[in-house]
């Protein structure tokens, strides 16, 4: 990867910046003295601490103007979003339940929804997770990043992992849907959040520890580049803390809204992050296209069923 000269720019509203990965990778164990473990494991503490402070200041900023929040993001809401011939991809273990979302929490969740990440602080909730084709199901699936030292496209990396997928195809129609693929989106959503604070403590205890003071995010577009971030699990990974996509997720499932449409950032085509749970009281469903075979689960999701494919024991 070719070097870039370093310009600073605004942080997220909600939280954090994507070059602390770069700091954090550079703890290699298996290399240095003692002293310089030792030390890695200080800062990384020292790390972990500064954004879990970050992290619950904007939390409660953010809890001051739920109501609004919520309504913000419930106005953007795209209605009866129809799809069609859409792929599910899972791990070949999960093929007699292929619209089960139980996955979605393990390993601290998906991109819109909070997992495993620290179940006493973070509540958490599941996604069924869909994309407008095989290519792009397979890639957001696997999660894999280009690599420029090899010359792998992502999806070369995608498909020449090991893992045994199946993929089904799926249609359905969604009573609300936040649709980030429309120009805009969140645009009510930043006018609430671009005059939050960051405390001058914070700033300094930044600068300390090497990080470049964070900002507040003041754009739509900048907010959306965080949100689709490919290294969006460093946070829940490294910091057990959720990402700013887990964290718009919450809000969406929150403001009763279906799911999130976003643009994948493998081949920009269009995936969805289904919150079954509000299936409760709406006309949303799912189902399979084709004839599925003996024993599996099924072939249609909507608000008569939906807590089954929750539920780790399955329909």
């Amino acid at each position: 990867m070719s070097k870039k000269k370093h310009v600073p720019r605004r942080r997220p509203v909600l939280r954090k910046s994507p070059a602390i990965s770069r700091r954090v990778s550079s703890y290699i164990l298996e290399q240095g003295t003692p002293d310089d473990l030792q030390n890695a494991v200080t800062s990384h503490e020292r790390l972990k601490k500064f954004w879990w402070d970050f992290h619950f200041e904007l939390e409660y900023q953010r809890d001051l103007i739920r109501d609004r929040l919520l309504e913000a993001v419930a106005a953007e809401a795209s209605p009866d979003y129809t799809f069609s011939s859409w792929q599910r991809a899972v791990p070949w273990k999960y093929s007699l339940n292929p619209l089960s979302c139980v996955g979605s929490r393990t390993n601290g969740g998906g991109r819109f929804n909070i997992g495993d990440i620290d179940p006493s602080r973070f509540l958490m909730f599941q996604a069924l997770y869909l994309a407008e084709n095989k290519d792009t199901a397979i890639q957001e699936t696997l999660g894999q990043i280009p690599n420029s030292e090899s010359g792998l496209s992502a999806r070369e990396i995608a498909l020449a992992a090991p893992n045994s997928e199946t993929f089904v195809s799926v249609s359905g129609e969604l009573d609300r849907v936040l649709d980030l693929t429309k120009p805009g989106s969140l645009a009510g959503f930043v006018e609430l959040t671009k005059n939050f604070k960051i405390p001058a403590s914070l700033r300094s205890e930044a600068k300390h520890i090497g990080l470049t003071p964070p900002e507040v995010i003041g754009s739509v577009t900048l907010l959306l580049e965080t949100i689709l971030d490919f290294n969006w699990k460093l946070y829940p990974m490294q910091f057990d803390l959720p990402s700013n996509s887990q964290i718009l997720g919450q809000l969406a499932r929150a403001a009763q809204l279906d799911g999130v449409v976003y643009p994948s950032k493998f081949t920009r085509k269009r995936c969805l992050a289904v919150f079954l749970s509000n299936f409760e009281n709406g006309n949303s469903f799912i189902r399979f296209d084709h004839e599925a075979p003996p024993g599996v689960a099924p072939r249609r999701v909507d608000r008569t069923n939906w807590k089954s494919f929750e539920s780790p024991d399955g329909p």
